[in-house]
């Protein structure tokens, strides 16, 4: 019976890499003929898709590899036991078959326990490198919310500089417009009390023309009665003569 390394033509320490890259492989060359139930193509397709999830899975890999090593081992004591039993029955080229055997089994065992050991240390690297991504999210995350209070406060003051010189422009315009309806005022009350002035120096100035009017009406009067008086007396002389 293959091994489901042989199955996939990988060595026992294949990287998972070289997995993937043995059943993609081995998929598009098997999956044109594999569309005929029951043909060979068909079942060595199912035989790649098994040994592929077995041995891509850590631990499905670490057992079946445990249970090659079990084999292997059990193998090796029945082979001594059988050449000690029967040494003719076994060559020199046989007894070193068997003791590869019993070194792969040996190595496979401390390869496993490397692999063991590897991903043990993979995986506190990868739980070490997840706690750095965390804190450098929380530290990045801890810069955004000062970002963002930073911006939102930089808005606020903006806002209520805004505000204040609005409010300057709006003291400023409704000054502006005070002083505009005081100089208002103060030009119609000035217009006023020259219209006032114009109005009672021309009163006052009727009132001398009709004084003088009058003063010449009275003189004139006083005149003709004086006239008429001298031509009285002029006349009374001259009948008494």
């Amino acid at each position: 019976m293959k091994s489901l390394y042989t199955i996939l033509g990988v060595s026992l320490d294949a990287t998972t890499e070289q997995l993937d890259d043995a059943y993609a492989r081995l998929s598009a060359q098997l999956q044109e003929g594999s569309a005929v139930p029951g043909s060979e193509t068909q079942t060595q397709l199912v035989a790649v898709k098994e040994a592929y999830g077995v041995l891509s899975n850590p631990l499905a890999r670490q057992r079946y590899n445990q249970k090659i090593l079990t084999a292997t081992t059990t193998d090796a004591n029945f082979a001594m036991e059988m050449v000690e039993e029967r040494p003719d029955f076994f060559s020199l080229k046989k007894i070193a078959a068997i003791g590869f055997i019993a070194l792969a089994g040996i190595w496979l065992y401390s390869h496993q326990a490397r692999e063991r050991e590897n991903d043990r240390i993979a995986h506190e690297h990868e739980i070490e490198m997840k706690a750095i991504q965390l804190l450098e999210k929380q530290h990045n995350l801890r810069e955004n919310v000062v970002d963002t209070q930073l911006d939102r406060q930089k808005t606020q003051d903006n806002m209520a500089i805004e505000r204040a010189n609005q409010a300057e422009r709006d003291r400023a315009l409704r000054e502006s417009d005070m002083r505009m309806r005081q100089n208002q005022r103060e030009e119609e009350m000035r217009v006023q009390n020259q219209k006032r002035d114009a109005e009672r120096q021309a009163r006052q100035d009727e009132y001398q023309r009709q004084q003088q009017a009058n003063a010449t009406r009275q003189q004139v009067e006083r005149d003709k009665r004086y006239l008429q008086q001298l031509e009285y007396e002029h006349y009374g002389r001259v009948i008494t003569r």
